[in-house]
């Protein structure tokens, strides 16, 4: 696979090969749908990273992931940057993306909270779409058939909520790992999932939970309270954490089922 890369780069790019190098790195362990990164170096100098899906079955993934970082970067996302996609095409059966790499460090736990402020700056930013009643999600959720009593409270709580929530374009895996820091600026990593938690304000209020190591609701809501930038009400905060913790459960418990549940909410938003 490297020296196809090494062809095609040498070739689209007018590259001396033997001045041409990749370093290889492995991302997200051995499964088949983990993507392997090379950084692409010419001459000493960082050309960019290429990612490849370790199985071409799961090319759609990695495609999606694509659109998803082009889309973003096309929107010019509040405060936040995204790495540019350079480049994307086939080696074989495989599916990769070059793109520009991000000299910096993921914020990591310890500094989460540092950039509470700039993550809901951006949710602020980010368009609400169509009113959805909390009913629908919930029968949605509640389709799912699993007898757990931590997803059964979850999904009481939620019938109990007489607001509504909206539809809304989401990153969907919003952590403290796929937020970096390179000088002043901050990039969002990790597009994969875009869209798939299809709900405005959950992207705040993942990275806000796991900011806070999963606390208890009423935890969040007294720190909630000291923010200075506040993108929703704590109506909301209420509801979205619900919903998050509904994905949550569901993803961990049975991926197609979360995937299933993904596109019913999805399609009435």
């Amino acid at each position: 696979m490297v020296e196809a890369l090494r062809e095609i780069f040498s070739k689209k790019y007018n590259l001396e090969k033997c001045k041409l190098s990749f370093l290889k790195l492995y991302h997200a362990g051995d499964a088949p749908s983990s993507k392997i990164l090379f950084f692409v170096f010419y001459s000493g100098k960082t050309l960019g990273v290429i990612k490849i899906i370790r199985d071409a079955e799961y090319n759609a993934s990695l495609q999606h992931e694509c659109d998803a970082q082009i889309k973003a970067s096309e929107e010019k996302i509040m405060n936040v940057s995204v790495p540019k996609i350079i480049d994307s095409g086939f080696v074989g059966k495989h599916f990769f993306t070059y793109e520009t790499f991000v000299f910096g460090e993921a914020v990591g736990k310890k500094n989460a909270l540092k950039y509470i402020d700039v993550i809901g700056a951006y949710q602020s930013s980010v368009t609400k779409k169509k009113k959805i009643a909390i009913s629908a999600i919930h029968q949605i959720f509640s389709s799912v058939e699993i007898k757990n009593e931590k997803y059964q409270s979850l999904l009481q709580e939620l019938s109990n909520q007489t607001e509504h929530v909206f539809g809304g374009t989401n990153h969907s895996d919003l952590t403290f790992m796929n937020v970096l820091v390179d000088n002043k600026d901050i990039y969002f990593i990790d597009w994969e999932n875009y869209g798939e938690r299809a709900i405005w304000g959950l992207d705040f209020v993942h990275y806000f939970i796991r900011a806070h190591d999963n606390h208890s609701y009423d935890i969040l809501s007294q720190h909630f309270k000291t923010l200075e930038i506040k993108p929703m009400t704590r109506d909301e905060l209420a509801i979205l954490y619900l919903v998050d913790k509904l994905y949550d459960f569901l993803e961990k418990s049975d991926t197609v089922l979360y995937k299933e549940v993904c596109k019913k909410i999805s399609d009435i938003c």
